[in-house]
């Protein structure tokens, strides 16, 4: 969205771990709004991988390092309601909510913040 010109922000935690740090800098640098990014020191930065074309050529795997990652601990807290204030848009995706019972309670939150200011919501 930020490369074609519109704003753009980013709700997530991030482990405090050189990968985080560099996913925030770059995000930062891209003039992503990183205001409610947050880091924790307890967890690790989740990643997954799209293995493309093997073991079985033309089928994918994917493989998730995220189970107790930084982001699986996203939380209702870290939800700031005004945040969305201006938001026309808010994108939410499938495995967001999938994480933890945080993750889903965080995620419903965000929906109904995004939809008592207006926002379309995807």
């Amino acid at each position: 969205m930020r490369r074609q010109g519109l704003s753009s922000g980013f709700i997530t935690r991030l482990g405090a771990d050189e990968f985080g740090i560099y996913l925030y800098n770059w995000l930062r640098g891209e003039g992503v709004d990183v205001s409610q990014i947050k880091f924790d020191t307890t967890a690790p930065t989740g990643i997954y991988f799209v293995q493309r074309g093997f073991p079985i050529p033309g089928r994918s795997s994917i493989i998730y390092y995220r189970r107790g990652s930084a982001a699986s601990k996203l939380d209702e807290e870290d939800i700031d309601p005004e945040y969305f204030a201006n938001a026309k848009i808010f994108h939410l995706t499938g495995i967001t909510p999938a994480l933890s019972e945080s993750t889903l309670k965080a995620s419903k939150k965000a929906v109904e913040c995004a939809k008592n200011h207006g926002s379309s919501y995807h």
